[in-house]
This record gives C-alpha cells, structure tokens and sequence, in this order.
C-alpha cells in the first residue's frame, strides 16, 4: 500500500492536477462528517464508511489509479469478482457504460453498501455470495482486527457456532445464470480464494478475454499457485503489471 502523498503523486501524473485537487476535496467533506458520500465526475454519490478501509480503497481505485489499464475494444461483459463496496464496478461502468456488469461480493456488511452504490445503475448486477470451486456454504473469516477490505472466507467445520454462513457460486453458476458466452474482463480480488477458484473446473477460463487479479500469498500461503498451473499448458496470454494487479490478456479471436 502507498503513502498517502505517493497516491496524491500518482493521481496528480495519471489525472492532473485538477481533477486531484478536486477528489482531495470531496474527501476532505467526507471526513469532516458532513458528507456520507464522496463524488465522482460521471458516476455521481460514493457511499463510504468512516472507519473503515472503504477511503484507503477509494484512494487506491481513484487516487492510485491501479485499475487504469487498456482495454482493447469495448467489453460487453465484466466481473468483478471480491468487489467489496463497489469501486472497481463503479470506474469501470464510467468507462463503458453500455457494459453488462457483475459484482460479486461475499461480505454482507460489505454487500450492504455495495448494493446501495448500484441501485441507480440496473446493467449492474450484484450478487452477494462467495466465488469458490464448489456450490457450497462458507463462512466469512471476520474479527476485530480483520479490515473490511479483507474478509477472507473458509469451509465449515462441524463444531463452529455463531459464524456467518454464506453460499458460494462457482464460475460456471455465473455462466449459465446470465446466459454468457465471453467475458471481457474479469476482475479477482478476493483475499486468498483465488486457490479455490482456478483448484479444479478451469475451463471457463477459456472464455475471459482478461484477467486483473491481485494475489493474496502472504495472508494465503501459495494460494496463487492453482492460478498458475491453470494456465501452464497454454501459450496465447500476455502478462503486465498495475498497482498490486496481475493483469493477464488472452489472445482470442471475436
């Protein structure tokens, strides 16, 4: 994570300075507590939680600028798999608005306000359940200490009381849920169950146009690894680098 005057930098070389000055304002509204929102040019009101890790995320979609990345095209379908309040579905709904989005999201507290930031926008579609390899229930690794940025999800175990149980989806559920054939561009961040998700059925995969992923090893130990073996065997992808994203574009033809 960047500092605080790195991520003013960032947003002062990606987006200038006025377009800066102006998001430092409406945070600055925001903390003093006479907004629950910040704004955005072309998206409006963004709900956000005092308190939390909702501002370090908004300064790290908006300020830091970690999801600029090129899309070749216009993508028609998107998913934003870990999508927390919202942020990453919102930058990306601005720049084409005429996309079909997906929002996933295992956090109910998290989901809360994600869904209240779409409600204005139907083409967005939240789903609040965790991505795993098997149609399941999970339960949501949460403590005092755990930010909202965080939520990390494992199995049950017969013994555990008083956990939050959530149903988890696999990408094939999504598939044939909203009738897709291709997506453009999808979206993982979600804490260490991107082991889970490339573990075992990977042949969705051969439908994603491109994958922005952050890895999560150092909470999850190798949970990059089955992400990796996925595409072993396959030679038409291209890799870079934004902010704490993988970013993986298939070679696919329309």
């Amino acid at each position: 994570m960047v500092t605080r005057w790195t991520s003013i930098l960032l947003s002062v070389q990606k987006f200038g300075l006025i377009r800066t000055l102006t998001r430092l304002f409406s945070i600055f509204i925001f903390k003093a507590g006479f907004k629950s929102y910040v704004t955005e040019k072309g998206i409006g009101k963004i709900y956000l939680r005092r308190g939390t890790s909702d501002l370090p995320v908004y300064r790290q979609v908006f300020l830091n600028g970690e999801y600029e990345i090129t899309v070749k095209g216009t993508p028609k379908v998107i998913i934003d798999l870990g999508a927390n309040i919202g942020l990453f579905s919102l930058l990306i709904r601005k720049k084409f608005p005429s996309a079909k989005i997906i929002a996933i999201e295992a956090d109910p507290k998290n989901f809360l306000v994600l869904r209240q930031n779409m409600e204005r926008f139907p083409e967005v579609f939240c789903i609040n359940a965790a991505i795993w390899n098997t149609k399941t229930k999970l339960k949501i690794d949460s403590s005092d200490n755990t930010a909202e940025w965080g939520r990390t999800v494992s199995s049950i175990t017969i013994e555990e009381k008083n956990v939050t149980v959530i149903d988890a989806i696999t990408m094939r559920d999504v598939k044939n849920e909203y009738s897709l054939e291709t997506i453009d561009i999808l979206k993982i961040d979600i804490e260490g169950a991107e082991y889970e998700l490339f573990l075992t059925d990977t042949e969705w995969l051969d439908d994603v146009k491109m994958v922005i992923v952050e890895f999560h090893d150092s909470i999850k130990k190798n949970s990059s690894n089955s992400f990796f073996k996925a595409l072993a065997n396959r030679t038409d992808y291209s890799f870079g680098i934004s902010g704490e994203n993988v970013v993986v574009e298939f070679s696919k033809s329309d």
